[in-house]
């Protein structure tokens, strides 16, 4: 018997010490993590049952408590740095997203004497509010449509991706949107700043003017400009199903008495 669970323990301990961040359901991976900890914890419990020339019972605690702390020591650094990198990509918001999920998970069910994951997250959001905040500062700061338009995406970049910030960045978003309104005009300024948005190569500048209210009028005009493009037989053309007599619809289209046609014709003027 103390051969069957000297080798348990020592499955429990290397499960431990070589413990990685994982890409999964994060709060049970963690939940399990804090168990087996847990059991180490109590393994003086066990010491009658255990074979020492297969595993130390007096040292094994510390073992796993000090390579669950140097885990998190070399994380730390990585996790609290990561927003404050130029031109954030899909890798750096991965990370970020890795990282904070882990380390929130860690701090709900693994217990580690001076440990203090949370803090970690919380210097974590403290970056990303700062960030923000500096980014929706530069919005006030000029008057330049460009400018202000690479503010705004990079602010909706961080929204889009760390969707824990979401409600809250995209709150700041309008409030800046609004103090460009107000200062610079709703007429030709705004439209020119929507122009801009649009070209982004990203794709970001178009989320902004479908999600934020400001640009309602801009995002009907797009739609009005790319629906006008395609006539009747683009759209005869693309219909996809069964059965489909294009010949009948197109006659009933033509036909003046037919209200289909200016039905139509109003859907995309």
């Amino acid at each position: 018997m103390a051969r069957e669970v000297s080798s348990e323990l020592v499955k429990i301990k290397n499960e431990i010490i070589h413990f990685e961040l994982t890409t999964k359901q994060s709060d049970e991976y963690y939940e399990k993590l804090g168990a087996k900890l847990a059991a180490v914890q109590q393994v003086q419990e066990l010491k009658e049952h255990v074979n020492n020339n297969i595993i130390n019972v007096n040292t094994m605690e510390q073992e796993c408590v000090s390579a669950l702390k140097n885990k998190i020591d070399q994380v730390a650094p990585t996790a609290v740095s990561i927003i404050e990198r130029e031109d954030l990509t899909t890798e750096d918001y991965d990370q970020f997203r890795l990282y904070y999920g882990n380390l929130s998970s860690f701090g709900k069910y693994v217990r580690v004497p001076n440990v203090d994951t949370k803090q970690v997250t919380e210097k974590m959001e403290e970056k990303v509010r700062g960030k923000v905040a500096a980014l929706q500062k530069e919005t006030t700061e000029t008057s330049d449509a460009n400018k202000i338009a690479s503010s705004l995406i990079s602010m909706k970049s961080i929204s889009d991706n760390i969707p824990i910030f979401k409600d809250k960045i995209d709150g700041d978003i309008d409030k800046a949107l609004q103090n460009y309104r107000t200062t610079q005009g709703e007429g030709l300024p705004l439209a020119q700043l929507g122009t801009i948005l649009e070209k982004d190569p990203s794709g970001v500048g178009l989320i902004i003017i479908s999600e934020h209210k400001c640009f309602r009028g801009h995002s009907i005009s797009l739609f009005n400009r790319d629906t006008q493009q395609y006539d009747i037989d683009y759209v005869l053309t693309n219909l996809r199903g069964d059965d489909i007599d294009r010949d009948a619809l197109r006659q009933c289209y033509n036909d003046e008495f037919n209200p289909t046609k200016s039905t139509y014709e109003a859907l995309v003027k």
